[in-house]
């Protein structure tokens, strides 16, 4: 008995994997010219003629779905609008080092003290100001050393490094030099500038032009493919709500990181332009 049971659960799964073959096939625009053919070996009379039932069973459900005309055309549709930035995000801080922790932090703290006036008197509010990361970690060298008339190579502690780094936004763009290089001088050797990036604080204003633009082309992108499978183009039955991809544009190489407290002269920047992205899935019929 349990044997049996066994071939009709086998049997049965394999009409399901036939049926998801043929509605793959159907929803390519494809039709298939014959059904799934499945083996019965193995199978007892009586479980043949039940499984050739299902099989059967089966066959009319696909054919029912085909006459109907029940197919469908998914695209991915995308919206591109370009802006101008209204934002800057500094990544910046200071770094020190210390023959103990006490030293290593006094120092850091002196630095980012100085960074954080010099923020302030350019005009840089509290709100915008924001701590991301802040540690305190050992600092080893490996030392060759005499052990009982052995030469051996040992893991000595040499100090302690102190890293404070901020999250600066500045609002006034024509003033972002100013900022970096006033950072740059108040932090002096200890400063550290991780990157710069350029973004759009508020989308709402063109969020209406990219749902209008996504849909647009999942429209024509379906079109395509109807004209493509020769098949007629149907209604828009289901649309998701789209993920926009929020700006970002990198202004000025990591690479400068640690040059910045040398240079005499203004730093320049250049602002660009941003562009923003918006997908939408959608699913339309076939007639």
């Amino acid at each position: 008995m349990n044997l049996r049971i066994g071939a009709i659960a086998a049997a049965i799964a394999a009409i399901v994997a036939a049926a998801a073959l043929l509605a793959a096939c159907e929803f390519e625009g494809e039709s298939a010219s014959e059904p799934a053919r499945i083996s019965t070996a193995g199978l007892s009379a009586g479980d043949a003629a039940l499984f050739g039932l299902a099989q059967g069973a089966q066959h009319r459900t696909t054919l029912a779905l085909a006459s109907d005309g029940q197919g469908e055309i998914h695209v991915t549709g995308q919206g591109k609008v370009s802006i101008e930035p209204d934002l800057a995000i500094l990544n910046l801080g200071v770094e020190t080092r210390g023959a103990t922790v006490s030293e290593a932090r006094e120092a850091a703290a002196t630095a980012m003290a100085a960074v954080m006036e010099s923020l302030t008197s350019e005009g840089v509010e509290d709100k915008d100001i924001q701590t991301s990361r802040f540690d305190i970690n050992d600092e080893r060298e490996w030392q060759e050393i005499t052990e009982n008339g052995v030469r051996t190579s040992k893991s000595v502690l040499v100090g302690y490094r102190v890293r404070n780094n901020l999250t600066v936004k500045v609002r006034d763009l024509d003033n972002v030099s100013a900022v970096i290089d006033g950072a740059a001088e108040a932090g002096g050797d200890a400063i550290r500038f991780n990157g710069l990036n350029f973004t759009a604080e508020d989308l709402s204003p063109v969020m209406a032009q990219l749902r209008e633009d996504a849909v647009n082309d999942a429209k024509d992108k379906a079109q395509h493919f109807a004209d493509l499978a020769e098949v007629g183009l149907g209604e828009l039955i289901f649309i998701s709500d789209g993920t926009v991809a929020r700006p970002l544009s990198r202004a000025y190489p990591e690479s400068a990181a640690f040059a910045l407290a040398a240079q005499p002269y203004d730093t320049g920047i250049s602002r660009g332009e941003l562009e923003v992205n918006m997908s939408v899935q959608t699913v339309f019929t076939i007639e």
